[in-house]
């Protein structure tokens, strides 16, 4: 680990956490605690203090916080599962607790937020009747079946009982379509929720193909992504050669290939997996793009630059036309998003568009 990389800014108790290591007794005090909650690490924190009999009230109290939240998210996961088979749509979980469950140590080492799930793609077309029975207010309803039909959208988030559930049209979801969805979803394994029914996920190559893929989404923004990498690699069933045959087949072997050489250099481990070499131009660009100065920022991350998500599909190899035209598409989104997200704004779509962006505009520079 650099003496000047982003690590650097937090404890090193936590960098150790993320990376598999025992820190052993650590000070902890309200700044580590702050760092932790910000970078969804109390649940490894505590696990570790309890391993050496090292007790704080808060911390189990915040424990004991999430784990309330993650039988939420799990008894969404079932609820939502069986709307689904109820309807004769197949899903899958993607991330959250079906991490947590096969790769982390116990309930709360892994927080998640809402419900990832993916549709199999023999079943898009069945995406708006899913979405009806999530959220019948849903406000995309009446454009949905030609978002769906013409392929506007990768996902559609529903609201349940104050929780989101997003629904995958597409397992990568970066603007550009994922090459390989049927293998994807071919490769699908079964786990079991907690209430005993079975649950599709996806299996260890793609999962970590995922998260990579999402480190540079999200800026690298949180320790928990890069404890998520340290975790499928080391205890994942994974063969290097077909990891990178897929992920060759979508042209992501630059933003890949430096996210995990990322993940091992802040944290400072060798995860002893074999990563091909990229191109010194794409690299230098890359390495620009996701410096060190960006990452581990925590929501700072994610909210300053949002933006860089757009780059990853310009960097993959083969996939400029596709890019362009997401882009395009970003440029002009689908009339069912735009009414969705300025509801307030009346007129035609292109003068609802302008206004609302320039309202949304005005109203960030009020706020920021």
């Amino acid at each position: 680990m650099s003496s000047d990389g982003p690590a650097q800014r937090l404890p090193r108790s936590l960098i150790d956490l993320a990376g598999g290591r025992g820190p052993g007794a650590i000070e902890v005090d309200d700044r580590v605690i702050a760092i932790a909650r910000e970078h969804r690490m109390i649940g490894l924190l505590w696990s570790h203090l309890r391993s050496i009999g090292q007790a704080r009230m808060d911390l189990a109290t915040a424990d004991l916080r999430i784990q309330a939240h993650q039988r939420r998210v799990w008894a969404l996961a079932e609820h939502s599962t069986e709307v689904a088979r109820r309807l004769g749509i197949d899903v899958a979980m993607v991330k959250g607790c079906a991490l947590e469950r096969r790769f982390y140590g116990r309930e709360g080492e892994r927080p998640s937020s809402d419900v990832d799930l993916l549709v199999a793609p023999s079943d898009l077309h069945r995406i708006p009747a899913f979405v009806t029975a999530l959220q019948p207010d849903h406000p995309w309803l009446p454009y949905l079946p030609r978002m769906v039909r013409r392929r506007q959208i990768q996902s559609v988030t529903a609201m349940v009982d104050g929780m989101e559930v997003d629904i995958h049209l597409d397992v990568l979801k970066l603007g550009i379509r994922t090459r390989q969805a049927e293998q994807a979803w071919a490769a699908l394994r079964t786990e079991q929720l907690p209430g005993g029914a079975d649950l599709k996920v996806l299996d260890d190559t793609w999962t970590l193909l995922l998260l990579l893929v999402h480190l540079n989404k999200d800026r690298f923004q949180r320790l928990l992504g890069y404890a998520d990498i340290v975790r499928v690699v080391r205890n994942g069933q994974i063969d290097p050669d077909r990891f990178w045959q897929l992920v060759a087949a979508e042209g992501l072997t630059l933003s890949v290939a430096r996210a995990l050489r990322t993940v091992e250099r802040d944290l400072d481990v060798d995860l002893r997996f074999p990563t091909p070499a990229v191109g010194a131009i794409g690299g230098a660009v890359w390495d620009r793009l996701w410096r060190p100065q960006i990452r581990l920022l925590g929501r700072e991350g994610r909210d300053r630059f949002r933006y860089r998500q757009d780059l990853i599909p310009l960097l993959a190899a083969g996939r400029r036309a596709e890019t362009l035209r997401w882009w395009l598409q970003e440029l002009f989104p689908p009339a069912g998003a735009v009414a969705a997200k300025y509801p307030d704004t009346p007129g035609p779509y292109p003068v609802r568009l302008v206004r609302g962006r320039l309202s949304a505009m005005r109203a960030k520079q009020r706020t920021g």
